[in-house]
């Protein structure tokens, strides 16, 4: 919720009844953001062994960004399918804040503003998630950049929306056609921005601009969507100025 950073203390246990190897080991690893930061704990098998319970435990402390999140994964090389201990006990992570701001004031001013450089497709028939690659500022670190964009809101109150993208015009567009952006809080559709709708065939860029405001509590998230029906994949323009998005708090 708050950039810092966070100590993980995490341990997991294979219960008893498998089969090791000389050589084999069981691991655990922390990710951020679904990429290994680091090797927690690592248990080798230093003979063979039948019907033995092997822990993997660890800790480490990892800076983290309003937004980030973070997971624990095991790993074995025996060759075989091991199941995890049916005990909780067995089985378990902690997480704390060991230092930066505890929370992020109400008064404060949040605001960020992104954009996009890439023509990333865009294929037609769903939904896809607008991968803003680039921050111009982000106050309190609650942007994730890229295919996975999504802004995480530091503290709770109301915040304003605005969005701006063009679709390169590659193709031809036939009338009825049609292409829409919309604002996902949360996984869900929160609103539709704005709606574009061929009324001819032609070869055109097509521009897709709006703005709304949205109540966000602190850890909610939102990100915009866009769909279009066009018969082929098309791609975003690829230029910064063309391709942007601005967040900020304006009320409690």
């Amino acid at each position: 919720p708050t950039p810092g950073v966070y100590s993980v203390k995490a341990g997991v246990q294979l219960g008893s009844g498998a089969d090791w190897d000389d050589g084999d080991a069981f691991a655990l690893s922390l990710y951020k953001n679904g990429i290994k930061v680091s090797t927690m704990g690592r248990t080798p098998i230093v003979a063979n062994s039948s019907g033995i319970a092997v822990s993997a435990l660890g800790s480490d402390d990892i800076y983290l960004n309003a937004g980030d999140y973070i997971d624990v994964r095991a790993n074995q090389n025996s060759g075989s399918s091991k199941t995890l201990s049916g005990t909780a006990t067995d089985n378990y992570i902690a997480i704390h804040k060991v230092s930066g701001p505890a929370q992020v004031a109400a008064s404060e001013t949040v605001i960020a503003r992104c954009t996009s450089s890439t023509g990333f497709a865009l294929p037609s028939g769903a939904e896809t998630i607008i991968g803003f690659n680039a921050s111009t500022f982000d106050s309190h670190g609650a942007i994730t950049l890229g295919a996975a964009f999504r802004f995480t809101a530091p503290v709770s109150g109301k915040y304003e929306v605005t969005v701006s993208v063009l679709i390169s015009g590659d193709s031809d567009f036939e009338a009825g056609e049609e292409a829409f952006l919309s604002i996902y809080k949360n996984g869900t559709r929160y609103n539709y921005m704005a709606n574009y709708e061929h009324i001819a065939t032609v070869v055109a860029n097509v521009q897709l601009a709006g703005s709304d405001i949205v109540q966000l509590n602190a850890g909610d998230y939102i990100n915009d969507q866009l769909f279009h029906n066009f018969d082929n994949t098309e791609n975003l323009f690829n230029n910064a100025e063309q391709n942007w998005i601005t967040i900020k708090k304006v009320a409690n």
